[in-house]
Formats: structure tokens, C-alpha cells, sequence
């Protein structure tokens, strides 16, 4: 286990762990998942940031894509103030892959030594299937920022980008208020010179749990919740 910290958080000037503070049960299994990989909370290396849920949606799709929106920018900006140079922003609701687990410090070397702005260790693209799997440069859309990572440059770009979504209108042809994996294919888009890198074989997967961006009604009903909640865990299981 001890390998996967080395390999992992380690490579990074710190890891942010966005968790709505309502959301005990996210936190739980987040906190789990790292403990799994044998990697605690360490102040200034691994930290929770407690995630944004705003009053309204102020043009964005929901009030909770606005607080995922608010939430990612509030990390991008405390680690462009803390002048950090890399950093691995992960939601609560990763799980990390079993190909992880085992190792892939063969993949993440490799990761060490490419050129990049932004890198996806979790996504939903179709990549090339490589032996042994790697970090291939990319311009794919891809749905889901639950396992990434931002470096040099591209964190004040990013952060400008973000505040500029947020001064648009709704509907605007530049970009406005959006849902943040929007935000970030659109930044890609205006910024071509940031090399976007994802892995070929993803080391993490979003798990299934209820939402906050857009929840389902029978997520709002106690007993529904936890037959849900049961049959989500099982889904993530069968899929990884």
C-alpha cells in the first residue's frame, strides 16, 4: 500500500478533496478509499476543502452544478495563491481502480516526465488501449472532473478562464455559467497550447452515489435512498 502514496499523492504539491460538509457519507467513503490506498489527511499535502453550496443558481443549470462550478475554482485559486505548482484535485466519489491499487507507478513515471497542462487520471473518453497502459496527449470531450490534476501555467490560466465564465451571461458564445466539465473542455478550446494528457487505462472511476448537482427524487425518500445507495455500490463493483 505504501507504494500507491509514493506514487500517487506524493508526485503532487498537494491533493484537494472536495466534500460538501453536509455530505458525511461521501467524506466517510472517500476517507476510506484513501485509507485503502494507505494515504491519510496531512495538513498542506492532503486536505478536504469544503465545497461551496450556494444559495441559487444565478444562471447556471442548478444550484448544485453552480456550487461544483465555485467549489473547483476555490481550489484552482488557494493553489494559485500558495504558488503551488501541481496539483491532484479529486471529488468525493472517486474510487480508485484496481490497476491503481496494485501499482501503475510505471504509468504515473511516465506521467512525471511528459509536458502537460491538465491530466485526467479518471474519465470517460475512449483512449487508445496501450501495453503497458500510459499518458496519451488528447483534445476529447469528457463528462467528469472527479479525478484530475493541474500544473504550471495552466492553474492562473485556468483561474482566469473560470472568473471570466463567471462575469458572462447565460448563453453567451464565449461560455457562461455552466457545469465545471463544460467549463473545462471550453478552456481546452481557448487554450491549445495547454497539452491536456489522460491515462489510457483510468485510475480512478466516479462511484455511484446520490447527487447534489442533480439529484433524483428518490434520492430525497430515506428507505428508497438506501436501496439506491446499495444498488449504486453494487454497480461501481461490477463496472471497475
Amino acid at each position: 500500500m505504501a507504494a500507491v502514496k509514493r506514487a500517487l499523492t506524493e508526485r503532487f504539491d498537494r491533493t484537494y478533496i472536495i466534500n460538501l460538509p453536509q455530505r458525511a457519507d461521501r467524506l466517510h467513503h472517500i476517507l476510506a478509499e484513501f485509507a485503502r490506498a494507505g494515504i491519510s489527511l496531512e495538513a498542506g499535502r492532503v486536505e478536504v476543502f469544503p465545497a461551496i453550496k450556494p444559495d441559487a443558481a444565478q444562471g447556471f443549470p442548478s444550484i448544485g452544478a453552480r456550487g461544483c462550478f465555485l467549489s473547483h475554482r476555490g481550489v484552482l485559486l488557494g493553489a494559485m495563491q500558495d504558488k503551488l505548482q501541481r496539483v491532484l484535485i479529486v471529488e468525493d466519489d472517486l474510487a480508485f481502480s484496481d490497476y491503481l491499487m496494485n501499482g501503475g507507478d510505471e504509468m504515473l513515471d511516465g506521467l512525471d516526465a511528459m509536458e502537460w497542462g491538465l491530466a485526467y487520471l479518471g474519465h470517460n473518453m475512449k483512449m487508445p488501449q496501450t501495453t503497458p497502459p500510459q499518458f496519451l496527449a488528447t483534445g476529447d470531450f469528457t463528462v467528469g472532473s472527479h479525478f484530475y490534476a493541474v500544473q504550471g501555467e495552466a492553474i492562473p490560466l485556468l483561474v482566469t478562464y473560470l472568473d471570466a465564465v463567471l462575469a458572462r451571461e447565460p448563453g453567451d458564445p464565449s461560455g457562461g455559467p455552466m457545469h465545471y466539465d463544460g467549463a473545462l473542455t471550453m478552456f481546452r478550446q481557448a487554450h491549445p497550447s495547454v497539452c491536456t494528457v489522460a491515462a489510457s487505462e483510468p485510475l480512478g472511476y466516479q462511484c455511484s452515489s446520490p447527487s447534489d448537482i442533480t439529484p433524483r427524487s428518490w434520492d430525497k425518500l430515506p428507505i428508497l435512498r438506501e436501496l439506491s445507495q446499495l444498488l449504486r455500490r453494487v454497480r461501481t463493483i461490477v463496472t471497475q
